[in-house]
């Protein structure tokens, strides 16, 4: 069986948002697109990667083959 390919995405905190909800809010971009999370499902190898220039300052990357977000607001990475 052949590997499905793998995709670069990244996740951070995102204060805004965290502000606005009144709870913890994650933002996943994956595929040209922002998705936000209360929780994080990660089941593949991270890294951190740091942007002293520019916001968020601190990130998280990855390769993944999937993202979902489930009904509890879950990102499930795969």
């Amino acid at each position: 069986m052949a590997r499905k390919k793998r995709y670069r995405f990244f996740y951070h905190l995102n204060k805004p948002e965290m502000r606005r909800q009144g709870r913890v809010v994650w933002t996943v971009h994956w595929k040209n697109q922002c998705l936000h999370a209360t929780h994080l499902d990660i089941q593949c190898r991270t890294w951190s990667r740091e942007q002293t220039k520019r916001q968020p300052f601190a990130v998280m990357v990855g390769d993944a083959e999937n993202v979902e977000i489930d009904e509890q607001g879950t990102a499930v990475i795969t």
